[in-house]
């Protein structure tokens, strides 16, 4: 693609990240167009991963590892020489490696490892960093909203099983689950220095219908993924669901919908009127924290609700070990992960505990106060 600088990114490399204000960022355009994050270390090599490498050099006899996305060759030199692997590499921009756009196309190899850390930027980060006519080719052609997946899609494509380092929000998309083998989240530990970015750990193996995904948090196996996502599934009617509202300022019912960095500082529900936060901060587009309103809900249900949908949504953390809640940026001082509740499954908390409460079904309700 040839290069442009996007209307956003001045000739010094300044984006704009505050339009309101007129505040501008530093951004390296190549780097950000590239979707670079480079890898430090082998803190991602946890045994999991280990162990699914061993096994298939065992049963399909490899004796190759391809980084297509190569960058300094870091993967490469560290897989080669610690599974006596032949290492190679291609990247974009060359370097030491023969030039390829792997977002375009991998050439297949015959006994040969994919191991890599594949570009991520998102569509909608590359219009705010300003630099979508970079990439806007590659959104366009695929389909796909991260760049991670589409190199995903072009890595499955060669038939060649593969150990991709993404975000660790892949794991809620439920894309390219038919031959996922495991998935580890790297929970205590981060293989870049320069991002915040939670990852995890891919394995696929295209030569295998994959019927049980296997799931750990480092090196510790916390459950087959489909069986951790059942946890949460909630039957609500479709009356329920449409009694709640998301960012109404005035809301009665609150929720603080990311965890803090103090261990007991929690995603919650919680009255409106104990929420401390400033409502003017509220807005359409409000993600972490926000006020709902529940049409026709009486007061007097109130601490009902909040009790009932803290109590739900604590066992819904625990019997999926947390792997249903979106990832948020750093782990709190005891070092677990931070999660983001979304509003979807928020909603379906609150239509599922509103459907228990004393009067849910008759028509005098302690729930809906009466017009």
């Amino acid at each position: 693609m040839k290069p442009l600088l996007a209307p956003d990114v001045l000739a010094d490399g300044l984006m704009k990240v505050s339009i309101e204000r007129g505040l501008y960022k530093q951004v390296d355009v190549g780097k950000v167009s590239a979707g670079a994050h480079y890898t430090e270390g082998d803190c991602w090599l946890q045994p999991p991963v280990d162990a699914f490498i061993r096994a298939q050099i065992h049963a399909k006899q490899l004796r190759h590892v391809l980084d297509p996305f190569a960058g300094d060759g870091h993967l490469l030199r560290l897989i080669g020489q610690q599974h006596g692997l032949s290492a190679h590499g291609l990247d974009l921009h060359a370097g030491d490696w023969p030039r390829n756009d792997s977002l375009r196309r991998i050439p297949a190899q015959a006994d040969t490892l994919i191991c890599t850390n594949p570009p991520y930027l998102a569509k909608y980060s590359a219009r705010r960093k300003g630099v979508w006519p970079l990439v806007a080719d590659y959104f366009d052609d695929s389909g796909y909203d991260d760049l991670y997946l589409l190199a995903i899609a072009r890595m499955l494509a060669t038939g060649m099983p593969v150990v991709a380092i993404i975000p660790e929000t892949f794991i809620a998309s439920g894309l390219f689950r038919e031959h996922l083998e495991r998935v580890v989240v790297l929970e205590t530990s981060n293989p870049f220095a320069a991002t915040e970015t939670p990852v995890c750990v891919a394995c696929f193996d295209p030569a295998v219908t994959a019927t049980a995904i296997r799931c750990y948090k480092d090196n510790r196996f916390i459950g087959l993924l489909g069986q951790l996502e059942a946890g949460a599934e909630l039957l609500t009617s479709e009356f329920s669901r449409r009694q709640v509202t998301f960012n109404v300022a005035k809301g009665m019912l609150a929720l603080k919908a990311v965890d803090g960095t103090r261990a007991d500082d929690r995603i919650r529900f919680l009255k409106g009127a104990d929420f401390g936060y400033d409502t003017g901060m509220i807005k359409v587009s409000s993600r972490l924290m926000t006020r709902i309103h529940v049409e026709g809900l009486n007061p007097q249900a109130l601490d009902a609700l909040i009790v009932g949908a803290n109590a739900e949504l604590e066992r819904i953390r625990e019997s999926t070990q947390d792997m249903v809640l979106s990832p948020f940026k750093g782990n709190n001082k005891s070092g677990i992960r931070r999660r983001r509740l979304d509003y979807r499954l928020a909603r379906l908390i609150i239509a599922s505990v509103l459907e228990t409460l004393p009067g849910s079904k008759g028509s005098e309700s302690l729930i809906f106060a009466l017009p």
